[in-house]
């Protein structure tokens, strides 16, 4: 496994655009259709707003390559939804969130980055809430709207807030023109493999220290209950990003080390458990006799 798939495996990219039913220009369909595929291929998790347009087409080109790559989209898939308006693709997590602002910045909160693709306003605002926020964010030049715009305006404010990771020479390889599928997927490739993981990575370095600080949850559960675990590391994951708190399940277990002794040192320096009480979770020996009374002994 290389750098880029170590990252990967970890991270969310939100991708925003033009948001029409009819008209979404050629180089903006092209350029989702190829960032969607290749965010797949590479195995980081979507985070979108479900509009129609860039987002709908980016979401489905990515759900296709992660079910041709044999993972299920629930595990992979956010879609942030404003109350009222119904998912176009019932599939993966849908989050609410109300009508207005939030519609632009709320999917931001459970993404690691953002890839801009075209955009006639809102997805401006998008931008500027990444920009805010310190997310690495990649508009891609060569499509129009507010893409381009957010591209330009990047390179003049570089000196005082670069994308982190990576230079400015690399950064305007985003102006490439998407004139054809070919030049869209050559584009995608470039974001995807080449500039993401280099941005996050550098974004991981300056956060580690905030990340070590936190307050951190250890989750205990049953296999049996594993789709509640993913769910609630979906509404976790705006508090995580900023530092704010940790959690710890039994699936951050680092291969090749004794996972018995890895679990028992997150027991002994967690913060605070949190249990998904059930019967399968009462009968488990191991929960009973080892977990339990470790969290009692805390208390």
């Amino acid at each position: 496994m290389n750098d880029s798939e170590i990252i990967a495996s970890k991270r969310w990219v939100m991708v925003a655009g033009t948001g029409l039913i009819h008209g979404t220009p050629v180089e903006d369909i092209n350029a989702a259709k190829a960032v969607g595929a290749e965010l797949a291929r590479n195995r980081y998790g979507l985070v979108t707003g479900g509009w129609p347009g860039v987002d709908y087409i980016a979401t489905e080109s990515f759900i296709n390559q992660i079910i041709k790559s044999g993972l299920n989209p629930e595990d992979h898939l956010i879609q942030v939804i404003s109350e009222g308006r119904s998912a176009d693709q019932n599939v993966g997590k849908i989050v609410r969130t109300s009508y207005g602002p939030n519609e632009w910045l709320e999917p931001q909160k459970y993404a690691d980055a953002v890839i801009i693709i075209g955009g006639r306003g809102g997805t401006y605002k998008t931008w500027l809430g990444a920009l805010h926020d310190g997310l690495p964010r990649f508009p891609l030049g060569g499509t129009q709207g507010d893409s381009a715009l957010a591209f330009h305006q990047t390179q003049e404010m570089w000196e005082v807030i670069p994308v982190p990771g990576i230079t400015s020479d690399q950064f305007n390889g985003l102006a490439q023109r998407v004139d054809s599928q070919e030049a869209a997927d050559a584009i995608a490739k470039y974001v995807v493999g080449e500039l993401l993981w280099r941005s996050l990575s550098a974004v991981d370095s300056t956060s580690k220290v905030a990340l070590e600080t936190a307050p951190s949850i250890f989750i205990s559960y049953t296999r049996k209950h594993s789709n509640w675990v993913s769910r609630l590391g979906t509404l976790m994951r705006p508090a995580e990003r900023r530092g704010l708190v940790s959690s710890w399940v039994d699936s951050d277990i680092e291969p090749g080390l004794p996972w018995e002794a890895q679990l028992v040192s997150k027991l002994d320096s967690a913060n605070a458990a949190l249990m998904l009480v059930s019967p399968s979770l009462l009968e488990s020996k191991y929960i009973r006799e080892i977990e339990i009374p470790a969290f009692i002994h805390r208390l």
